[in-house]
């Protein structure tokens, strides 16, 4: 779940990530037509990894060149990354924010969003504060809780929402959990919302979809209530002027029709006397 600070009309969505993998990044699906700045998204992500808990790092094998015949071993702190943008459908993304959390020095999640507020209990390289209390996810297994998200520092931000020179621009509740290589295998879990061991759709409003690619519902959730009572004012006057219309057409050959008709009675009347 994502809350915003700013009550606008946007489309948000969340990408998260390791730190050096950028490219290996997931999505989750888009919420459109947040009227609040509120996203909701439900989204599972897996990411398999391998860790070392000696050195308390994140080890990745890759080979730096193609010539190269074995990989090459790295390490790199734990630091998931996750950001949140606006999805547009015309232009490029919009950038909200973003915030790094290093799983091995992670700072305690705020039990709600309105306890949830941008600090130095949060480092911004996700390297964390040696003042602040802090919790290791690899021994902890499973933490729930709401982040700030921090992003460049505007001027319509309140001075009680910046720190430093970042701002806050959102709110996100996450729960994170790590699950040793058997205990995945065992408890298989599906990507989004996917089965096995699926989740439910988020609520979200009746307006929160493409209206490009569903015109039809276009119509019918947001420009019919707009339109219904003119169309109904419309359908009125139409109707009437047909009416209007018939009486004028009609009435003068209904009155000749029946004059005709007592001249005709009256001439043969007139042939029998």
């Amino acid at each position: 779940m994502m809350d915003g600070v700013d009550d606008i009309v946007s489309s948000l969505a969340c990408r998260c990530s390791w730190l050096q993998e950028f490219t290996e990044a997931q999505y989750t699906d888009v919420h459109y037509r947040s009227l609040t700045g509120e996203g909701n998204f439900n989204w599972r992500m897996v990411f398999p990894f391998r860790y070392s808990p000696a050195d308390g790092m994140l080890v990745i094998r890759r080979r730096k060149a193609f010539y190269e015949q074995y990989d090459t071993e790295l390490k790199y702190p734990p630091v998931l990354t996750v950001q949140v943008w606006d999805n547009d459908a015309f232009s490029a993304d919009d950038f909200l924010g973003t915030m790094e959390l290093n799983l091995t020095h992670l700072p305690v999640p705020a039990s709600s969003a309105d306890a949830c507020k941008l600090s130095d209990s949060l480092s911004l390289t996700g390297s964390g504060s040696s003042t602040a209390d802090y919790l290791n996810l690899f021994t902890r297994r499973r933490i729930r809780g709401w982040y700030p998200v921090h992003g460049k520092n505007t001027s319509n931000i309140d001075a009680s929402d910046r720190y430093g020179g970042v701002s806050l621009t959102g709110k996100i509740e996450l729960e994170l959990e790590i699950l040793s290589h058997e205990d995945a295998t065992q408890n298989p879990v599906g990507v989004g919302r996917k089965p096995p061991q699926h989740l439910p759709e988020p609520l979200r409003p009746e307006v929160s979809f493409n209206w490009l690619r569903q015109p039809a519902k276009t119509f019918n959730k947001l420009l019919w209530p707009r339109v219904r009572k003119s169309f109904i004012w419309i359908g009125m006057v139409v109707l009437l002027c047909l009416l209007v219309y018939g009486l004028v057409v009609n009435v003068p050959t209904v009155f000749m029709v029946r004059s005709l008709e007592q001249r005709r009675s009256f001439d043969s009347i007139s042939s029998e006397g």
